[in-house]
């Protein structure tokens, strides 16, 4: 951990606190405190990759990857979920967003985007947090309703509307 923050301040000096590379080591930072079971400080490491907007400097072109081959849509997945465990609730859905961002390049839309975000209502329905999850199941549902074609369960278009809300509030 001490060798990850004293690259993050290199890097920080080096290229600015908005750099990219910046906010990979960020990143990695939190993975190192993960490891070692410290919730709070990984939280902190990437609430600050947040605050600093830096993942919005990075090029679509990358195609969800970051040049360290680092899939972007996971990690800011994996910070999500962090912050939500740590009750950062809006940070952690401003990860989740930009996870959907990210993985939205990669895949376009369409059934795969539908349940990747359907995925993160899950997430948030497993936590008994309704608000968050419902919004992400009614942005799964617009995918789908936006893409019928590529809806291969076999339910109708008014099943498709209510299918991933109706689920997730039968358990509330």
């Amino acid at each position: 951990i001490a060798l990850i923050k004293q690259c993050h301040g290199m890097r920080k000096k080096e290229l600015g606190e908005q750099h990219p590379l910046v906010a990979l080591t960020l990143y990695r930072l939190g993975c190192a405190h993960l490891e070692v079971g410290d919730e709070e400080a990984a939280a902190l490491s990437f609430e600050k990759i947040v605050e600093t907007r830096a993942f919005e400097s990075i090029d679509s072109s990358m195609d969800g990857i970051s040049e360290d081959g680092i899939d972007l849509s996971a990690a800011f997945v994996l910070a999500g979920q962090t912050l939500a465990k740590v009750e950062k609730l809006e940070t952690a859905q401003e990860c989740f967003d930009e996870a959907i961002r990210s993985k939205s390049q990669t895949l376009g839309e369409g059934n795969a985007l539908a349940d990747f975000v359907e995925e993160i209502g899950t997430f948030f329905k497993d936590r008994r947090l309704e608000e968050e999850s419902s919004v992400y199941f009614d942005q799964a549902d617009a995918i789908r309703k936006r893409h019928p074609q590529d809806d291969t369960s076999g339910r109708g278009d008014d099943e498709i509307s209510y299918h991933s809300y109706g689920n997730a509030l039968a358990d509330f």
